[in-house]
C-alpha cells in the first residue's frame, strides 16, 4: 500500500484480486461523484477508510443469505492450511456495518507487505458465498487459480459482482440446440447478472479492438456485448483485463450510464 492510495503488487499472482480491490477503492474515494483525482490526493487515513469499505463491499456482495464471513489471520504470514488451526479465525456478520467492523479490526493484516491479506479476502469471499455455491456458479468445473498462478475469470467475477460466473456478457446465454435447462441440447452459460459497481474491460476492448472481437465471437457462435453490465458500471472505474502483465485497475474519464 502506498500513501497515494494505490495498492502495490510485490510478486506475481494476485493481480486479479488487487485490481478488483483497487477498483472498489477508487469507487469508495468518490470517483463516482466526479472527483477523479481523489485517488492521487488521498492521504493515508482516507485511503485506509476506502480500503476497509472496498473489502467490506466485496465480501458482503458475495453472501447467499443474511450472513457474511470475515477471515482474519493471527500470524504475520499465512500458515499452511495443515498448520492453520487457531491461526485463521472466521467471524460471522449479519450486516454490512458488522463486516466493516470485522475488516477494520484486521486492517493491519490486510495491508501488511507480503502478509496474508489476499488470502484472507479470498477465504472470506469463499466462506460467504459457500464453496458449493461457487462451484455451481461456474459453467463447468474450474479452478479459481489457473496453472500460471493468475486469477480465472470466475474469481474476478466473484470479486466484482459476488458471483463466480464464467463469462463477461449480460445475463445468461444458451449455446447450441435446446433451452439449456434439462441437460439436453444447448448449454446454458452464465455472465454478469446485474450492473456492476465497477466495470471490467477485456484485453481486446482495452486495446480498442472490441468490434473485431465481437465479429469473431459471433462467427464462432459466441457472444459478447459492448455495453454489458460490467461496462455500464455505477462508478467510472474499471478493472482492465490482460495476459502475462496481469490485471490493472484505473479510473475512467467520465461516469458510465447504468443500465436497468
Amino acid at each position: 500500500m502506498r500513501g497515494s492510495g494505490l495498492l502495490v503488487q510485490h510478486e506475481g499472482g494476485p493481480c486479479g484480486v488487487l485490481a478488483a480491490v483497487q477498483g472498489f477503492v477508487v469507487r469508495e474515494l468518490g470517483v463516482a461523484a466526479g472527483t477523479g483525482g481523489a485517488v492521487l490526493c488521498a492521504d493515508r487515513e482516507k485511503f485506509g477508510d476506502a480500503l476497509v469499505g472496498a473489502l467490506s463491499h466485496i465480501v458482503w456482495s458475495a453472501r447467499v443469505g443474511r450472513l457474511a464471513s470475515v477471515v482474519s489471520c493471527k500470524r504475520a504470514s499465512l500458515p499452511a492450511l495443515a498448520e492453520s488451526d487457531g491461526a485463521l479465525v472466521s467471524s460471522e456478520c449479519n450486516s454490512l456495518d458488522a463486516v466493516r467492523e470485522a475488516v477494520r479490526a484486521s486492517a493491519g493484516s490486510f495491508v501488511r507487505p507480503r502478509g496474508p491479506g489476499v488470502a484472507m479476502l479470498l477465504y472470506s469471499v469463499l466462506l460467504t458465498r459457500g464453496v458449493a455455491m461457487v462451484a455451481r456458479d461456474a459453467d463447468f468445473a474450474s479452478a479459481l487459480i489457473m496453472p500460471n498462478g493468475y486469477c480465472a475469470q470466475e474469481l474476478v467475477n466473484l470479486l466484482l459482482v459476488g458471483r463466480a460466473h464464467s463469462n463477461v456478457f449480460d445475463g445468461e446465454r444458451v449455446v447450441g440446440d435446446g433451452d439449456g435447462g434439462d441437460g439436453c441440447g444447448g448449454a446454458r452459460l452464465r455472465g454478469i447478472p446485474r450492473v456492476a459497481p465497477i466495470g471490467f474491460l477485456t484485453l481486446f476492448e482495452r486495446q480498442g479492438d472490441g468490434g473485431g472481437v465481437r465479429r469473431e465471437m459471433k462467427a464462432h457462435g459466441g457472444h459478447t456485448d459492448p455495453r454489458a453490465h460490467r461496462q455500464a458500471s455505477r462508478a467510472p472505474s474499471s478493472a482492465l483485463g490482460a495476459t502475462s502483465s496481469g490485471r490493472r485497475s484505473a479510473p475512467l474519464p467520465s461516469p458510465s450510464r447504468p443500465r436497468g
